[in-house]
C-alpha cells in the first residue's frame, strides 16, 4: 500500500471533525448524505482524496492567475468551496462562491484577458466551435464566417 501524502492527515481530520459537528439538536452539517460521504473519506479516502484537494486547490489557483480555462477553474473552485460550506465551514468560503459564479458568468469575455484570449478562438466555446474543430470544405479551404448582422 502507498504511504499516504502529507495532505492526506489534513483532510482526515478535517473530515472527522465534521462528522462530530453533525450530531447534537443544531449540526455543523445539516445534511445526512453529506455525513455519510464525509464518514466515507474519514474512514477509507483520505489517502487519495488529500492529494487530489491539494493539486486541484494549485491547479485552480493557476488556471485563475493566468486567466486560461477561467469558467472551467471557477465552477470548480465554487464546487470546492460548496464542499466546504456542507461541512460547516463557513470562514471566506461563501465569498469565493460568490467571486466564482461572477467569473463563470463572464465566461463570455473572459477571453479579452490573459490565456483565454489566444486559447478559446482555437479551441471554441459552447457557442462557436474553435479554428482547430472547423470542417473544412471538399476543396480543403475552410468554410468563410457568416457575416455578422447587425440591429434591423
Amino acid at each position: 500500500m502507498a504511504t499516504p501524502s502529507r495532505a492526506a492527515p489534513q483532510v482526515k481530520g478535517f473530515a472527522a471533525a465534521a462528522v462530530e459537528s453533525s450530531k447534537g439538536p443544531h449540526p455543523d452539517v445539516a445534511y445526512s448524505w453529506y455525513v455519510h460521504f464525509l464518514t466515507w473519506i474519514r474512514d477509507s479516502s483520505y489517502g487519495w482524496i488529500g492529494p487530489l484537494v491539494s493539486i486541484g486547490e494549485l491547479l485552480i489557483g493557476i488556471l485563475l492567475i493566468i486567466g486560461l480555462f477561467t469558467a472551467i477553474a471557477a465552477f470548480a473552485g465554487a464546487v470546492l468551496n460548496f464542499s466546504y460550506v456542507f461541512a460547516g465551514t463557513a470562514g471566506v468560503n461563501p465569498l469565493f462562491i460568490i467571486i466564482s459564479l461572477f467569473l463563470i458568468m463572464a465566461w463570455r469575455v473572459a477571453g479579452w484577458y490573459g490565456l483565454d484570449r489566444i486559447v478559446l478562438p482555437k479551441l471554441g466555446t459552447p457557442w462557436q466551435p474553435g479554428t482547430i474543430f472547423r470542417r473544412k470544405h471538399p476543396s480543403g479551404e475552410a468554410p468563410s464566417q457568416p457575416a455578422a448582422e447587425g440591429p434591423s
